[in-house]
């Protein structure tokens, strides 16, 4: 979409409340998953997100907890989202909440037939017996809702929500940068903002169309963020996702850097780091110290085959 377009949604929605090369280690945790988001949770654990639609009783939020090179997976009880019949539906990307120890943003892919379409504010922690548990803290909705005839209310595959990465705000609030997704037909859209005080004001936004490199499929399947020198080298992954038996492709690529101080995204030409094939990679996260050869983690959604998570090594 035009930049004219999406400035002319920021008031609509205002108006409403340089990477080292990677080489693949061996997969550590593998079992019938579905990693649509991953985030680290501290030094030997990540907080996995699926995209459970409203209807289904399945864990919406796991736990991997790893000990040497095994691994168990602990589902997280969520209390207080806004009601039993609207709970989260279709959560696509999580990222921790800068400077808040134990709270993360979870999003939704978008709105379905005028519901869901939100951001929520979890905060996970461990109960007096031991339990893993998160307890809804807010949502908001970053967009509002589509309002188009074609639409029915509902946000276009291409528009979802797929990635997501958060930073402190140089004032107050937090800088969050929304990856959507793209498809064969349109590229994937970048899109910056504050969100402070229950409400995302957007500030710009900007293509990310990375179809050239895998000959179609979506450009932004989750964003990754990396220090470099005071601003964030920025990592998408694209997919080649033609059906639910594959076959998959993935390519994790360097798409730009972003300033926090100026909340400014400086793209490049996109450069890959790493092309994995047979995996549809779905979440990229910081590992956790138990993988010390290690710097980044992918995560799958291999639909019928069930996904993985799986370590990436620095060449040296």
């Amino acid at each position: 979409m035009s930049r004219n377009v999406w400035k002319s949604l920021a008031l609509t929605a205002a108006a409403c409340g340089c990477l080292i090369g990677y080489g693949a280690q061996s997969a550590i945790a593998q079992g019938k998953l579905d990693v649509s988001g991953a985030e680290r949770f501290d030094a030997n654990k990540v907080v996995i997100v699926s995209d459970t639609k409203n209807h289904n009783s399945k864990p919406r939020l796991q736990l991997a907890v790893y000990t040497g090179k095994k691994c168990r997976y602990v589902p997280i009880n969520v209390a207080g989202w806004e009601l039993p019949s609207e709970r989260s539906s279709d959560l696509e990307a999580i990222c921790a909440v800068p400077n808040e120890d134990g709270y993360f943003y979870v999003a939704e892919s978008g709105y379905f037939k005028g519901k869901f379409g939100r951001i929520f504010r979890l905060h996970i922690f461990a109960d007096d017996d031991g339990e893993m548990r998160a307890r809804c803290a807010g949502s908001f909705h970053p967009f509002p809702l589509p309002y188009d005839a074609g639409s029915k209310f509902s946000t276009p595959d291409h528009l979802q929500i797929e990635g997501m990465e958060a930073l402190p705000h140089p004032e107050k609030g937090d800088i969050l940068l929304l990856g959507l997704r793209g498809s064969d037909e349109y590229p994937g859209t970048l899109v910056w903002g504050r969100h402070y005080d229950g409400r995302f004001l957007i500030k710009d936004s900007c293509p990310i169309d990375l179809r050239p490199i895998l000959d179609g499929g979506r450009s932004i399947s989750d964003l990754h963020l990396i220090p470099n020198h005071g601003k964030y080298d920025v990592m998408s992954v694209a997919v080649s996702d033609p059906g639910d038996l594959g076959p998959f492709e993935s390519a994790v690529c360097l798409i730009g850097t972003f300033d926090a101080e100026k909340m400014e995204f400086t793209p490049c030409e996109p450069k890959v780091i790493h092309r994995i094939d047979g995996l549809k990679v779905e979440a990229l996260g910081t590992s956790p110290e138990v993988f010390p050869d290690s710097s980044i983690f992918i995560g799958t959604d291999d639909e019928v085959m069930g996904g993985i998570i799986r370590p990436m090594r620095a060449n040296k």
